[in-house]
C-alpha cells in the first residue's frame, strides 16, 4: 500500500486536537505522517477542497509531492518550516478572521505560497550561491533561491 492510499483511508485529525488554532503551535511531537494530515486539515477547514473541488487524492498527491522537494539535510529550511509558516497563516485566516477579507482564490494562494515559499532550498543564501558558480547562478541572475522555490512551485503544481 502506498503513502497516498493510506492518507485516503486515515481519518484527519480536527483543527483543534493538532492545535492548528493557535498561536503556540509545535509540530515537534507530529510525526511526518501527521504533519501531512495537519497540512489536508487547514485545505478541509478553509473549505479548499469543496471550493475548487479537488479530488482528495489529488490533493495527497500535491502535499506529498511537497514534502518530498524539501531537503530533510536543511536544518532550517524543510517541510516543517513548511508547514510552520502554512499554521501560522491558517491561525491568521481561522482565528483572526482575516479569512473574511479575502476571496477563495487569495486563500487558496496563500496556502500554496506558505507551503511551497522554500521549495527545494540548498540551505545557503543567495550570496553564496552566486559566488559559489552554482548551477542556479546560472539560471537566474537575482534572487536566485526565490526564482527557484518558484520554478520548484509551478513544477508540482503542474505535475499530472
Amino acid at each position: 500500500m502506498g503513502v497516498c492510499w493510506c492518507l485516503q483511508v486515515t481519518t484527519v485529525p480536527s483543527a483543534q486536537s493538532l492545535h492548528l488554532l493557535d498561536f503556540s503551535f509545535s509540530d515537534f511531537d507530529l510525526s511526518d505522517t501527521e504533519t501531512t494530515l495537519a497540512t489536508i486539515r487547514m485545505f478541509i477547514d478553509l473549505k479548499l477542497i469543496q471550493n475548487f473541488q479537488m479530488k482528495y487524492t489529488a490533493l495527497c498527491q500535491w502535499v506529498l509531492s511537497v514534502r518530498k522537494n524539501y531537503r530533510k539535510s536543511v536544518a532550517y529550511h524543510n517541510w516543517r518550516h513548511a508547514l510552520n509558516t502554512a499554521q501560522c497563516m491558517f491561525a491568521l485566516l481561522k482565528s483572526g478572521r482575516l479569512q473574511n477579507n479575502l476571496n477563495d482564490m487569495e486563500i487558496l494562494a496563500l496556502m500554496i505560497a506558505t507551503l511551497c515559499h522554500d521549495l527545494d532550498h540548498r540551505g545557503v543564501n543567495n550570496s553564496y550561491i552566486q559566488r559559489s558558480d552554482h548551477p542556479l547562478a546560472q539560471l537566474y541572475c537575482h534572487s536566485t533561491m526565490e526564482h527557484h522555490h518558484f520554478d520548484q512551485c509551478l513544477m508540482i503544481l503542474n505535475s499530472p
